[in-house]
């Protein structure tokens, strides 16, 4: 059985003509409309040969097609292919950025480049033809970009140098010796944040500054990206600059990778389910789904249940069903780069608003709806799940009783709740922009609203642009200026563009193809001590608009990228619940932390087994970097917050004891995973049971890390988790205690505002052994009970069953997607 409006296989031929006119002029736009209109000069360095169109590509590194110069404005296009391998009928690709997978090509990476537009689409990497949406739905894509730099003594000046502007003098001989005691090569992971995206102003070079750390960094869109793309070239046609829209000045020596999340939707039982990533629908072909405590799968959907290679329910009659790897198809990403060198002669040659943009180094924001409370405007949980309005037939038309019957089902679910708990049900006022619009507005839409966003006093963005993201369903995505509640003031509404004709590229119906954003010229100036919010707006009724009016939406978003510069005369800062996130404000939470919740230790490669009675006390980094780790209140620039942090039930697992007896004291271990061989030991190490000796064991050379849960907690949310990872290739790691309260990236608790001081884990009791063959050991302390004031924290008590989640990574030692590594155990202590 097929369904042809999916296609097991090539399609007929019309159709196949119909990609092909539409493949020549997506490559037509990609090398001539967005590099220049006029005339180039091509050079072709290694074009590959065509591959016959029913060849299945492996994964396999980038392929440079072209290289195209302006001769009138230097403009420089070059164009790429990147092979992701194959993908099967209902299967998920999730690609690690920094894996062999992901690593992409950046031009001319060994030196400063000012990025005019970076265009991307997905396609077969043989034939170049590019995917539909109802072919292959694309979640998010989104392309980062990691500092490599190794010149530590010019970053360490920088940093010098804009602590000493903006810090009180009486704080920087603190701030000094800190900044000295970093060990070798793990400077760039201590200063990420505010001082970070400070530095990187102070040197010319764009950043990232988002609350979460999240955003489209150098690329990036969900299905919406190809109106995008196009809504620029064609709001600037004759522009090469494109009005410095996407400018970016990127620093030499950076490594790109991409994280691709997309879902093959050939024979899916159900669409919504599939483009969804319903957890229940996913843990029918893909077991070991998220799950909750009971062991039934997660409520409604989100990246949590759809990573990598996992499997939507085929429909009935499929013929994949026989062996679904026999409809194996290549996937690639096609993507180019328009740019021009980041120097005095380059720049001498652009037009003066671009090279006085550059100067300015531009930067990103992204603001977003949360499914989980605010913690200082940190609060990440991006995806959650759209409030059903009068679809309880327990209601039966009662709003009260709606509302009441909503909110016993958030309170049930807790702090934890896949649904922002502000969700109302609302008059729709008019249908988003479509052709095939249907049956319009329905009668009531679910509005959500982030928490308030704010700027330091004295702090302001010049905003150049902004623009929304939502998934299927959306109707539109608000910035909002709420200083005043009373009368909010709507600053930009992205309205989703909803295709109309199946499997035509770039109009798919019932899929959004394009949400176009918000341009200001002259820039829009925010200032500190105004209120902003975001308001998200989704269908919430049978005859609104929808993708095969397809209802309960679930794992959804509603978030708004700013892309800005920061005056000359105002002080680097991010946007927070409190508004008070500065680089003043962070070095004065990392001073005050005294090293609470990290150890370093040097790596150690034979000897002593870490983890003796005094495990780091003679290292010769010991507790150093623990203050500076605490100015990260940004995230991370090494792998993407919602590339889908999963983790998930593991077969039960048998404690052993490591000696016989009852002792309290006697190493105990269990099992986390067989594959790699990696295990959790621990001891209490005094007679009062007051602390914990741990050891984490691993086969595979990659960071570990492991969380330990309240009563009745579940997964990876608000676990009190340890980390093991280096950020210098092994030389010296970083053990740090963490949290997050979503699928998403954890931190240091320092990020969400709690308590700096507030950590269990021991600054000066840790070691790390790599074996020469790759095995990994971390041994470190932590007190048995919460630290006083930590609302995080976990207890460690005797003889109490625990739930206990961990996860480890594919290679290489600094924290990146975990993937399928992952699981939870449950341990008595």
């Amino acid at each position: 059985m097929f369904h042809p409006n999916l296609g097991l296989g090539r399609g007929p031929q019309p159709r196949a003509a119909i990609r092909a006119v539409v493949a020549l002029t997506l490559a037509l736009l990609l090398q001539v409309a967005l590099a220049s209109p006029q005339e180039r000069e091509t050079a072709t360095p290694d074009t590959p040969d065509v591959a016959p169109a029913a060849a299945a590509a492996a994964a396999g590194p980038v392929r440079h097609l072209s290289t195209a110069t302006d001769p009138d404005t230097g403009l420089v296009t070059d164009t790429y292919v990147k092979p992701l391998g194959t993908t099967t009928p209902g299967e998920v690709r999730n690609t690690r950025p920094w894996g062999e997978v992901g690593l992409l090509q950046r031009p001319s990476p060994d030196a400063s480049i000012v990025i005019v537009n970076v265009a991307f689409d997905i396609v077969d990497p043989d034939t170049l033809e590019p995917y539909p949406l109802d072919r292959i739905y694309n979640h998010h894509l989104v392309v980062h970009s990691r500092d490599d730099e190794t010149n530590e003594s010019e970053l360490r000046r920088a940093v010098a140098e804009v602590l000493r502007k903006t810090i009180p003098a009486e704080d920087l001989p603190a701030a000094a010796t800190f900044l000295e005691r970093i060990p070798r090569a793990a400077i760039r992971a201590a200063i990420r944040g505010t001082l970070d995206a400070a530095v990187r102003r102070t040197r010319g070079h764009s950043s990232l500054l988002s609350p979460c750390g999240v955003g489209v960094g150098v690329a990036g869109a969900g299905a919406e990206w190809r109106g995008q793309q196009l809504n620029v070239a064609a709001t600037f046609p004759n522009d090469p600059y494109l009005n410095g829209t996407s400018l970016w000045v990127e620093p030499p020596g950076t490594t790109w990778g991409v994280n691709a999340h997309l879902i093959d939707l050939r024979d899916v039982e159900n669409l919504a389910d599939a483009v969804q990533c319903n957890c229940e629908a996913y843990a029918r072909r893909t077991p070991g789904t998220p799950q909750n405590w009971d062991h039934g799968p997660l409520p409604g959907g989100g990246i949590q249940c759809c990573g990598d290679g996992a499997l939507a329910p085929l429909a009935p009659g499929s013929a994949a069903f026989a062996d679904h790897t026999a409809f194996a198809a290549p996937l690639g990403i096609l993507y180019n780069v328009t740019w021009f060198p980041n120097t005095p002669e380059a720049l001498a040659n652009v037009p003066e608003a671009i090279r006085t943009l550059a100067a300015k180094a531009p930067m990103q924001t992204t603001l977003m709806v949360s499914s989980n409370r605010a913690v200082d405007g940190a609060a990440c949980a991006g995806e959650y799940n759209a409030r059903a309005c009068a679809a309880d037939p327990r209601a039966a038309g009662d709003p009260a009783a709606e509302e009441r019957l909503w909110m016993e089902a958030l309170d049930r679910a807790g702090d934890v709740a896949p649904a922002p708990r502000n969700q109302t049900c609302e008059p729709g006022e008019s249908p988003p922009s479509s052709e095939s619009s249907g049956n319009g507005a329905g009668p009531r839409v679910t509005v959500a609203w982030s928490h308030p966003f704010k700027l330091p006093d004295g702090a302001a963005y010049d905003v150049r642009s902004m623009y929304g993201h939502q998934h299927v369903g959306g109707r539109s995505v608000r910035f909002v200026n709420v200083t005043d509640p009373s009368t909010p003031v709507a600053i930009c509404d992205s309205v989703p563009r909803y295709g109309a004709a199946p499997g035509v590229v770039g109009d798919e119906a019932g899929f959004i193809v394009d949400i176009p954003g918000c341009r200001f010229d002259p820039p829009l100036r925010l200032r500190g001590g105004e209120t902003y919010a975001i308001r998200s707006e989704y269908g919430a009724d049978p005859t609104s608009h929808a993708p095969a009016a397809f209802l309960g939406l679930e794992g959804v978003m509603g978030y708004v990228i700013l892309r800005f510069t920061v005056p000359d005369d105002a002080p680097v800062a991010t946007f927070s619940a409190s508004g008070e996130r500065t680089v003043a404000s962070d070095v004065r939470r990392a001073l005050a932390s005294g090293g609470a919740g990290l150890c370093v230790a040097a790596a150690s490669s034979g000897g002593e087994s870490p983890g003796g009675d005094s495990p780091g006390g003679d290292s010769p980094v010991g507790p150093a970097a623990g203050p500076m780790a605490a100015f990260d209140s940004n995230g991370s620039d090494d792998a993407p917050d919602d590339a889908g942090s999963i983790v998930t039930d593991a077969d039960a697992a048998e404690t052993d004891d490591v000696t016989t007896g009852d002792d309290s004291s006697a190493w105990r271990s269990v099992l986390l995973s067989a594959e790699d061989n990696f295990t959790m030991s621990w001891r209490f190490t005094d007679d009062a049971n007051s602390a914990v000796e741990f050891k984490l064991r691993m086969d595979r050379p990659s960071w570990m890390s492991v969380g330990v849960h309240r009563p009745g907690g579940h997964g990876m949310p608000d676990a009190d988790m340890i980390v093991v990872q280096s950020m210098d290739g092994g030389a010296n790691f970083a053990i740090s205690e963490v949290w997050t309260q979503a699928y998403d990236r954890p931190r240091p608790k320092a990020f969400y505002g709690f308590a700096a001081s507030a950590a269990a884990l021991s600054s000066g009791r840790c070691a790390v052994e790599v074996s020469p063959e790759g095995a990994i050991e971390a041994s470190f302390t932590r007190t048995a009970a919460a630290a006083a004031g930590d609302e995080t924290g976990a207890d460690i008590v005797p003889g109490v069953p625990t739930t206990v989640v961990w996860a480890h990574g594919e290679d290489g030692f600094a924290m990146d997607y975990h993937a399928r590594h992952r699981g939870t155990v449950s341990v008595t202590w």
